[in-house]
């Protein structure tokens, strides 16, 4: 089973229409064409595989196996939430 590839999205704002695709490694040219069309005044988002999306599909993980992973991750920053509010960027002061 082939994957697909991930992909930098162009999507309009209210709807969630994909306006257009771009590969990774197209990243400024998707900021470009979301700031020309806000110019225009289209309300724009880039939406971007994050480094978890990236690094599943670079391991070939399976749907389910992509499902546990990020699961755990959500798991790993809860149990951080009571040692630093919410937050595993900086500690709580008591």
């Amino acid at each position: 089973m082939v994957k697909e590839k991930l992909k930098i999205r162009v999507l309009e704002q209210n709807s969630g229409t994909t306006l257009q695709e771009f590969d990774l490694d197209q990243i400024d040219q998707a900021y470009a064409l979301a700031a020309s069309l806000e110019e225009m005044g289209l309300d724009v988002h880039v939406d971007k595989p994050t480094l978890s999306d990236t690094l599943s599909h670079s391991l070939g993980l399976s749907e389910e196996e992509i499902k546990a992973y990020k699961d755990s991750l959500i798991d790993e920053i809860e149990e951080h939430d009571g040692d630093y509010g919410g937050s595993c960027l900086f500690k709580k002061d008591n």
